[in-house]
């Protein structure tokens, strides 16, 4: 019985996180938008990095609650400077 309550507590967790994200793309007007984790894995920085380029308004963010969702393309067009040889 505990395992069933465990699923369904993770599959209406999904859904509300597919809803964040949904809202955030509108939002932010981008096809697809990466959490910050998914933003610094994207671009190899580490997260305080991240958050100096969002501070300093070097990337546009977008905060859904108290998420940050960055759009992909910002996010592939700040790797290709920062990392110029790692990046195609």
């Amino acid at each position: 019985m505990r395992a069933v309550e465990i699923l369904k507590a993770e599959i209406d967790l999904k859904k509300r996180m597919d809803n964040i994200s949904e809202v955030a793309k509108n939002e932010i007007g981008s096809s697809r938008v990466l959490s910050s984790v998914e933003a610094c894995r994207a671009a190899m920085i580490t997260p305080p990095t991240l958050r100096r380029y969002r501070d300093d308004g070097i990337i546009e963010t977008k905060r859904v609650g108290s998420r940050v969702f960055y759009k992909e393309e910002d996010i592939m067009r700040l790797a290709a400077l920062v990392h110029p040889r790692r990046v195609q």
